[in-house]
């Protein structure tokens, strides 16, 4: 469970059980190689030397071996970041760009074209304008833009400005770390782009990795692809494939933005580079598109303007080596922010290097009010349609509040020889609060999220909800940055103390951990329900925030905040010691997490 995944071309060694001292090699077959692996089968691509040498029904050894092609990437991203300025690495003192402009003509007052009729705030609308003007030399521009501000939004507006710019013919390439990250930008783009009378989503392509699968490309976006047909399977596009008068956009993940040189793209092909969700990637992967396109080239003045989008208060990226963590868990976006040119002066932020997003659309401003004040500096306003769908829902604690805590003294459990935990008490109250959402207030399953950070709990989940809640989603919460769903459920499951310092060690659960605090707290619209136990949840500053605030308006209700519960561990057993814990999960290995902790970590599949 959540081993790095296998993917097209990996390279698979083969013993044959009777002479073990033999090894061959195969490679991952391409043909329905995602639906085979999540069923435990895995198709081979085997040579003749082995075919002969196997005998009916003989027995193997099968070993993986790591696709160095990621690693490979970041590393010549780090190797060629030489080439860029010094200032986009290590802005300090940014010097003015007079004429560097990425539109043509004027640039105040510059025609928004309202992406289908909805209307772009002020601080969208400086954003934006702070990235065309380009008035900045060698100096990144931060689109800070915290949960449901309409950072994607700004991105895409952002692009249609060049694309609608027939005279100037800037382009752009906009990557992020993950495929989905960079299919919602895609689609998003290719909808407003159909808006226009003159253009059509021809101006852009979306390239894929050639390791990817047919039945893993969003459907919208085949006809602006990579896809092969005839061939079936995704193709290496040429340097004229791509750099064109008819391509202005390219969209694709940090691993292919950095592939792009291999391509045959040239520095200065494109003037602009955009990284969506900039605060997910490791410093490396978000270098990667920038060292391979930017950077002066045949005499021009320019090397191209860099844009990173994110928030640094959300998920970061999931570095498991403890020897990699000082260097890679903290992102390119978070680390510039940080610089003195980016912090904020006399209460505001240069416009010229940074915009931070305030106006929030997605949430009740109940919802909203601690992530504001505890990450915000309480200047986040809850703006566009009021979420109150649900504040007068009868199954409220505190009519108008759309906030539950439900305490649950409940048993932490493990089944068998997996490592992953689940508790059963607060599996049935999830399933109860579906069933009354979904009966008492007329809210569809493919509405609700459920936010828990173990697997097993995930799957405990689903199984109880069974067919009729099918369209659920449930998942951890690194599942769920970017989504946001009607209604949102929390199962935080530890109802024991003694597991939580190995948690912390090895980066699981909720305690401890404010990102993903804030993440999960932040995906609901109109209602957020919390089921833990408080004992356990209220040693944690957020998690005590937030059981205060509810407590304060009255949404709580079950196990009482100064109930004593008893520390009881799976198999009913009292477990004094975290050294007991620690023990029964295995030895720590030298990059710092056991072989069993490492199963239960957050989605290790590789976005290539």
């Amino acid at each position: 469970e959540n081993r790095p995944s296998v993917v097209i071309g990996d390279k698979v060694l083969l013993s044959p059980r009777a002479h073990p001292e033999r090894t061959f090699v195969a490679y991952a077959d391409r043909k329905d190689l995602r639906q085979d692996a999540a069923r435990g089968n895995l198709k081979i691509k085997v040579s003749a030397k082995i075919r002969d040498a196997a005998v009916k029904g003989a027995r193997f050894d099968v070993r993986f071996t790591i696709n160095r092609a990621s690693l490979e990437i970041a590393r010549q991203a780090v190797l060629h970041s030489n080439e860029l300025p010094l200032g986009l690495l290590f802005p300090s003192r940014p010097t003015d760009n007079p004429r560097q402009e990425l539109v043509s003509g004027k640039i105040r007052p510059i025609n928004f074209t309202h992406q289908k009729g909805n209307e772009i705030n002020g601080l969208q609308r400086e954003a934006v304008e702070a990235i065309l003007k380009n008035d900045v030399k060698d100096a990144p521009f931060i689109l800070y833009g915290p949960p449901g501000t309409g950072k994607t939004e700004t991105v895409v507006e952002v692009i249609l400005q060049l694309v609608l710019d027939a005279r100037k013919m800037s382009r752009v390439l906009a990557c992020a770390p993950s495929n989905t990250a960079a299919d919602v930008l895609a689609c998003r783009l290719k909808r407003e782009l159909r808006f226009s009378h003159h253009h059509d989503s021809q101006k852009m392509i979306r390239i894929y990795s050639t390791t990817r699968e047919y039945g893993e490309m969003h459907k919208d976006l085949k006809e602006c692809s990579n896809w092969d047909g005839k061939k079936e399977m995704f193709f290496v596009p040429k340097r004229d494939q791509i750099v064109n008068k008819d391509i202005r956009v390219v969209i694709c993940t940090c691993f292919v933005g950095g592939q792009l040189r291999d391509f045959g793209v040239k520095k200065g092909d494109f003037d602009l580079v955009i990284v969506d969700e900039a605060g997910q990637a490791t410093e490396p992967d978000c270098l990667a598109p920038a060292a391979a396109v930017l950077g002066d080239s045949e005499g021009r003045q320019n090397c191209g303007r860099l844009v990173l989008c994110g928030d640094p208060k959300q998920l970061g990226p999931m570095v498991l080596s403890r020897e990699a963590q000082d260097t890679l868990s903290k992102s390119m976006l978070e680390r510039i922010l940080e610089m003195r040119a980016y912090k904020k002066h006399r209460g505001k932020y240069n416009s010229k290097l940074v915009v931070r997003l305030l106006d929030c659309y997605r949430m009740h401003k109940d919802i909203l009010k601690l992530p504001s004040r505890m990450f915000y500096e309480n200047e986040l306003r809850a703006e566009g349609p009021p979420h109150d769908r649900l504040q007068n829902w009868n199954g409220l604690k505190a009519r108008g509040l759309p906030i539950i805590f439900e305490g649950v003294r409940g048993k932490d459990m493990r089944e068998g020889n997996s490592p992953s935990w689940f508790n059963n008490h607060e599996v049935e109250v999830v399933r109860d609060y579906v069933k009354q959402v979904t009966a008492g207030a007329g809210i569809r399953p493919q509405s609700i999220g459920i936010i828990t950070p173990y697997r097993k709990q995930v799957h405990k989940i689903q199984k109880a909800l069974g067919r009729e809640f099918q369209d659920v989603s449930v998942g951890p919460v690194e599942d769920f940055q970017g989504q946001e769903k009607l209604v949102i459920i929390i199962s935080t499951v530890r109802s024991n103390r003694h597991f939580l310092a190995f948690d912390r060690a090895h980066r699981l659960g909720f305690i401890d951990n404010p990102k993903r605090f804030n993440v999960a707290v932040t995906r609901a619209m109109a209602l957020l329900i919390v089921i833990g136990n408080p004992r356990v949840l209220s040693g944690d500053l957020h998690w005590g925030a937030l059981m205060h605030q509810i407590q304060e308006g009255g949404g709580y209700v079950g196990m009482s905040l100064k109930e004593q519960s008893p520390d009881v561990g799976a198999d009913g057993e009292n477990r004094d010691t975290f050294e007991d814990y620690a023990e029964e999960m295995g030895d720590v290995d030298e990059v710092g997490i056991s072989n069993r902790a490492q199963q239960e970590a957050p989605n290790m599949q590789r976005d290539f």
